[in-house]
C-alpha cells in the first residue's frame, strides 16, 4: 500500500501500470477506483462524479 499525494501523481502511476488490476481508495474509504488489466477505469462512491466529469470533458473536446 502506498500514499499517493495527488491526482496528477496517480495519473502518472496509472500510465505506467500494465497487466494487473490497481486499486485506489481514500483514507476514509469514501471512494474506490480500479484500473484493470484491460485499461478500464472503474469507480465507486465519490469517484463516480469525478469519472463522469472526465467523460463529459472528453466528449466536449
Amino acid at each position: 500500500m502506498w500514499l499517493i499525494p495527488s491526482g496528477k501523481a496517480l495519473t502518472s502511476i496509472l500510465s505506467e501500470t500494465i497487466g494487473f488490476p490497481f486499486y485506489v481508495t481514500s483514507k476514509d474509504a469514501q471512494y474506490m477506483l480500479c484500473f484493470d488489466d484491460h485499461d478500464c477505469l472503474i469507480a465507486t462512491g465519490k469517484a463516480v462524479e469525478w469519472i463522469c466529469q472526465l467523460r463529459n470533458d472528453r466528449k466536449s473536446s
